[in-house]
């Protein structure tokens, strides 16, 4: 079976909230910079950015997601109707930006996308070039990297 991933960019260079999400999130505030979505928690308050689809759903499939973090960052989805959620990973800091590409193994549909300041010590999360695949991790042709060689044309 080889059927073709769809590919959603939920936002690349971020200048504000992507269209069609709202941020549930809480305990932190959002700034952008350099085309990073900046995460500023407050401290003791295990802050989080959610962002939250206004129409629709994603199953499974893959995230995609440039990262800089001061601290350890919780990756969680979470269907709001059912008010459940799944733990996708939990990353180590680092001070320059790494590609994940994460696998969801969530059995419900999902409409929230949480990046959360996972030891709650207030560390700041910057987010570029975030993806939805519906195909796995392994499987991932990465439509940002590609797009990326010809800035240099």
């Amino acid at each position: 079976m080889n059927v073709r991933a769809t590919y959603t960019v939920i936002f690349k260079n971020a200048s504000g909230l992507p269209n069609g999400y709202d941020n549930w999130g809480w305990g932190c505030t959002l700034s952008y910079y350099g085309g990073a979505m900046i995460i500023n928690p407050q401290e003791g308050k295990y802050g989080a950015v959610s962002l939250k689809r206004n129409s629709g759903s994603f199953r499974g499939g893959s995230l995609r997601f440039d990262m800089k973090n001061e601290g350890k960052v919780k990756i969680l989805v979470e269907n709001s109707e059912a008010d459940e959620k799944f733990e996708v990973e939990t990353i180590s800091p680092s001070d320059e930006y790494v590609t994940y590409i994460l696998d969801v193994d969530f059995d419900l549909p999902f409409d929230r996308i949480d990046f959360q300041d996972a030891p709650g010590n207030g560390d700041r999360i910057w987010i570029k070039n975030l993806v939805h695949s519906t195909g796995s991790a392994d499987d991932f042709v990465d439509p940002i990297n590609l797009e990326h060689h010809h800035h240099h044309h």
